[in-house]
């Protein structure tokens, strides 16, 4: 009867290993071994094998974490900016109500977008364009939106973007 069973890539690795060494270390084991065909040079080449293999485990753990982790630093980066742009947007609607040039100009219109790309678009026009016009930029500071708010904005997105 066939076992379903799966095994894990590091026990599978850690199978091997322990049969090497057993090959190696044990001299009735070497002789058995021997008599199947698994010459010294035989073993020494799955040794090699061996280790290539490990390399490549062990590479893509590091990989994995280090993905992981990525991942971690971009939601995090993400809460940030959208807790902030909620309140930069709230600000600016109730300084641009009447302005429809304005509200259009800041992407307030509407709600904010779900999907990533979209939202990242849509809170890029906020921060860019009330950087470079100096009458929006004017306005903000009096709701407390500070060139400083619009540039850590700004530096959000690319930071997310990368």
């Amino acid at each position: 009867m066939v076992s379903n069973q799966k095994t894990n890539e590091s026990a599978i690795l850690e199978k091997y290993r322990v049969a090497f060494e057993n090959v190696s270390l044990q001299p009735e084991i070497a002789a058995l071994m021997g008599e199947l065909g698994y010459t010294t040079e035989k073993i020494a080449e799955g040794k090699g094998l061996l280790r290539t293999a490990r390399s490549a485990y062990d590479l893509n753990k590091r990989e994995d974490d280090e993905t992981l982790d990525a991942k971690k630093q971009l939601e995090s980066s993400k809460a940030v900016l959208a807790a902030m742009y909620r309140m930069d947007r709230k600000k600016a609607k109730v300084l641009f109500r009447n302005d429809p040039v304005k509200m259009s100009q800041l992407g307030l219109e509407g709600s904010i977008p779900e999907a990533h790309l979209p939202w990242i678009e849509t809170i890029r026009k906020f921060y860019i364009n009330a950087l470079v016009d100096t009458a929006i930029k004017e306005s903000l500071l009096r709701m407390k939106v500070t060139e400083e708010n619009l540039n850590e904005g700004a530096a959000l997105i690319s930071k997310i973007e990368q």
